[in-house]
């Protein structure tokens, strides 16, 4: 077919998909199972009327899917996943990713094998491409009816998943079924090759979002393009993974598009952000409305008519066993491990909304065509497809409000109510701009208000439980939005902002929780998984002589990124507290506690910051005059692209503005320095086994003494760990610890002058006891092999050395 023929009927079925897509709207039946009923219709058309014989040549092919629709499918659907909702459920997501669909492939392919006979491996093998799951039109309609985000995470994240695990799978089984065997030893290896692409895909994801991300980040490349890099990255990470590596290329998609997303989305202000996600939503629609007709338009219903027995032996297998796994396996390791409990209502809608998709095809057609019973398996998997988007997809409705699934939480509907308030005071305020101008007469305003009130009425709480509740919600709210303000003009970083943000949205979980008591957290601290990959990166540098200046450099890093995080939680904070005042009665029964909660959280935060001021002042003035230039020029470049949006800001004056702006933060450079103390000889001098070494030696020593900096909680060095340095307290105070079979016991604390790790300088020692910072401190790291150096100049040096050596020995 030309191209110029091709293009038109895309084109045309693009149109088509419109229209669908317009009358579905006042149907029940979902967008993507009614294009499926029309490119049914269509096929039976183009096979009866030679006139529509051009469509039959649109038809999936295994690099049509992979190629084109599952890159863009699979990143709008990450893009948009909650990180927070996803981390949150992770342990049932992987459940029915992972060893639910092993477990539905072996169900399926030993039920077929003994059912009808088939060769075990070919068995296998469908078992394989049909357990993955594509529950497109679920999503569409768990959007439409306000069903909990937490379901949502679990349906689409099993997909996300068991996408890459099925494919991953069904290479290695399709490998077998060519002309292997399926011993044991094979399938272990085979078992080591799922192992090895699964977790390939997911580090080339990874890197390959980095990397893109790095480069644009460096390039300082404008927003408007962050649309095509998404795109580039999209498509490349599956490509690499998948045709370069021959690992997961589903898995290198939805790792890049996590990573990316908060890696560039987390740092672009919200406007670019709703840009970015606009425009996927578009190549998403664009996509799915192709692949739906086009899986309609491949389905020939004569020849389907031929294999009715083995389609409904399929039919029932993959039924038993995705009941087997939800309602089985799920909450049985649910419970063995703790996890988050799925409720008996979302099973239901877990097992009956599993449809199956183009990604099943897309395999079913990448069998070789010698390979025996082919032709059955492509006809078996056209007929389940078929059965679950034609039935499973459209009764899922009528299950959900069955099971009433989509009732609002008394949280959602407090919430709900909110809106409604807010939504109704806005339209009222125009209608008194009107009345103030005489445009309209008090009669007209008056309908117009009741009308208002009636179409916008919202339910008044009932209990002082449920106002309390939405107090709440309100105060979260207006944090939220001053926490978005502040990353806007430059105050936080992206990484601060969703630490923050994910902070406020736990507390969120906690408020609205039974009997919930209102607690400001013990100390600032950043998300789970950021805390541990902070340890892990801090253990690995602590004591590493090659790391040295890096940890030094990072340390330097997080001190910047804590005084931020105290900033932008005390102006957060100020701005709930000041709605507070401003909107809620002080009879109110929750305003005296939750205005107790927000002044002691600024108090908290305000001492924490005071006592960075007092340990590190020179640092902190220093650290102050580069965040007031860099918050003072966001929030102007903030306006100005305000301006420039709604047309009131001029094409010229912007640029050259926004260039002025962009150039001078460029040039702005966070060159935050420690200070050493002014005379560091002194207490290097302060060591015992130093007292009065000739200051010449001592203003050496310091010289190669490094200054490294440590925040309140922070491990200095690890009962246990290797270490080969000494360290000099500068600044603040640090607690040794005895490592005991029970709690760590306290048995000192350090102030300035302290010195501890001494016996390190005599060899690699292994450290006795764990040293931590009980306040943000300021410490002198003295190498061995600084030290040894120096000693081999000066004589003094090496003799004192010498004698501990000696004193320290044990006696013979």
């Amino acid at each position: 077919m030309a191209a110029a023929e091709s293009i038109l009927l895309v084109s045309c079925l693009l149109a088509v998909s419109l229209a669908a897509r317009a009358i579905s709207r006042g149907m029940s039946l979902p967008y993507t199972v009614f294009l499926v009923v029309i490119g049914l219709v269509l096929g039976w058309a183009a096979r009866s009327y030679a006139g529509l014989e051009p469509l039959l040549e649109l038809q999936l092919t295994p690099a049509l899917v992979l190629f084109l629709f599952l890159p863009a499918l699979l990143f709008e659907s990450a893009i948009n996943l909650s990180v927070h909702q996803l981390v949150k459920n992770i342990g049932p997501v992987m459940i029915l990713a992972l060893p639910a669909l092993l477990l539905s492939t072996g169900v399926t392919g030993v039920g077929l094998w003994w059912l009808l006979g088939m060769d075990l491996s070919l068995a296998l093998l469908f078992g394989a491409l049909i357990s993955a799951t594509d529950p497109v039109a679920v999503i569409a309609l768990f959007k439409e009816l306000g069903v909990s985000e937490r379901l949502t995470t679990l349906v689409e994240g099993e997909s996300l998943l068991n996408d890459a695990v099925a494919i991953v799978l069904f290479n290695v089984l399709l490998g077998l079924a060519s002309g292997g065997d399926l011993s044991w030893p094979v399938l272990g290896l085979a078992a080591g090759e799922f192992v090895w692409v699964f977790f390939l895909g997911l580090a080339i994801g990874i890197l390959t979002s980095l990397s893109i991300g790095a480069f644009f980040l460096y390039l300082r490349v404008e927003e408007s393009a962050l649309l095509l890099v998404s795109i580039v990255t999209a498509y490349l990470s599956f490509i690499v993974a998948e045709h370069i590596f021959h690992a997961s290329g589903v898995m290198a998609s939805v790792a890049a598009a996590i990573v990316l997303g908060l890696m560039l989305l987390a740092r672009s202000p919200q406007a670019v952000c709703q840009t970015v996600r606009a425009n996927w939503a578009l190549i998403a629609l664009a996509g799915n409305s192709i692949l739906f007709l086009l899986v309609g338009l491949s389905v020939d219903m004569g020849d389907l008519a031929g294999h009715l027995p083995e389609i409904g032996v399929a039919i029932l297998l993959v039924l038993l066993t995705r009941a087997i796994a939800v309602y089985g396996l799920l909450p049985l390791t649910i419970r063995a491990f703790s996890l988050p409990r799925v409720a008996i209502k979302e099973q239901h809608v877990i097992w009956w909304g599993g449809l199956k998709g183009g990604l099943a095809f897309a395999m079913a057609l990448s069998i070789p065509q010698h390979m025996a019973e082919r032709s059955m398996m492509l006809h078996m998997t056209m007929g389940v497809v078929l059965f679950f988007l034609l039935f499973n997809g459209t009764t899922i409705r009528a299950l959900i409000r069955w099971l009433d699934i989509a009732r609002a939480t008394e949280e959602e509907r407090t919430e709900q109510d909110w809106v409604l308030g807010q939504t109704r005071r806005r339209a009222t305020d125009i209608l008194d701009r009107l009345r103030q101008q005489d445009i309209v007469q008090d009669d007209d305003r008056g309908e117009a208000e009741r009308q208002l009130r009636r179409l916008l009425a919202a339910e008044a709480a009932d209990t002082e439980e449920e106002r309390g509740t939405g107090l709440r919600l309100r105060l979260l709210h207006r944090e939220l939005e001053e926490l978005q303000h502040i990353h806007d003009i430059g105050l936080i970083d992206a990484y601060s902002y969703l630490d923050l943000y994910s902070e406020a949205q736990r507390r969120r979980e906690s408020w609205t929780a039974p009997d919930e008591e209102i607690r400001v957290a013990p100390e600032p601290s950043r998300g789970g998984l950021f805390t541990a990959m902070e340890k892990v990166l801090l253990h690995w540098m602590r004591e590493s002589d090659l790391a040295t200046r890096l940890l030094a450099r990072y340390q330097r890093f997080r001190m910047a990124t804590r005084l931020r995080r105290h900033i932008a939680t005390i102006l957060a904070s100020q701005a709930a507290l000041e709605y507070l005042e401003k909107e809620v009665a002080e009879q109110d029964p929750a305003h005296d506690k939750l205005a107790d909660y927000y002044r002691r959280q600024l108090q908290q935060h305000r001492s924490w910051l005071e006592q960075n001021i007092r340990d590190f002042p020179g640092y902190y003035r220093s650290f102050v005059q580069t965040l007031c230039r860099r918050v003072s020029l966001g929030s102007g470049l903030l306006w100005l692209e305000d301006g420039y949006r709604r047309g009131s800001i001029g094409s010229k004056a912007y640029i050259g503005a926004a260039d002025r702006i962009q150039q001078a933060l460029q040039a702005l450079r966070e060159t935050f320095a420690l200070r050493r103390h002014a005379r560091t000889e002194e207490l290097i001098g302060a060591i015992p086994w130093l007292h009065g070494m000739p200051l010449s030696i001592l203003e050496r020593l310091a010289q190669r003494a490094h200054l490294m900096s440590f925040l309140a909680g922070d491990i200095i060095i690890g009962s246990g760990d290797h270490g080969n340095a000494l360290y000099v307290v500068q600044a603040g105070r640090v607690g040794i610890y005895q490592e005991t079979e029970g709690p760590a016991r306290k048995i000192a604390e350090l102030g300035a002058g302290g010195v501890f790790g001494e016996a390190a300088l005599l060899g690699d020692q292994i450290r006795t006891a764990t040293v931590r910072a009980e306040t943000p401190s300021t410490l002198l790291r003295l190498r061995r092999k600084d030290v040894m150096e120096l000693a081999q100049e000066e004589a003094e040096l090496e003799r004192r050395l010498r004698d501990i050596d000696v004193s320290r020995r044990p006696a013979p």
